[in-house]
């Protein structure tokens, strides 16, 4: 139980993610026209994007701890949360 509760990171993962906006289609066809017709080399202009973040940190005992959908500054406050968490146990390992 310890080594489960005490357990820091030894990974972080962060995925950048550029969303567009929804399209929503009422109907089977135009929304597969609309796949058919899909340009991935299309240009897109980046103010049309929204920025995301995942985040991941994996722990010393195998545990991924995720979130999604976060923007850069929910990340970074997490990421200090998360390295606090991990201070504290550290300290409570080196004073056994």
């Amino acid at each position: 139980m310890k080594a489960f509760v005490s357990s820091i990171p030894v990974s972080y993962g962060l995925t950048s993610i550029y969303l567009g906006e929804k399209v929503q289609f009422s109907d089977h066809a135009q929304a597969k026209n609309y796949l058919s017709d899909f340009d991935t080399g299309k240009k897109i202009n980046s103010t049309e994007l929204k920025h995301k973040i995942i985040y991941e940190a994996i722990y010393s005992d195998g545990a991924m701890f995720e979130r999604e959908d976060l923007n850069i500054n929910e990340a970074l406050k997490l990421h200090e949360e998360v390295g606090r968490v991990a201070e504290y146990f550290k300290a409570i390992l080196n004073n056994k």
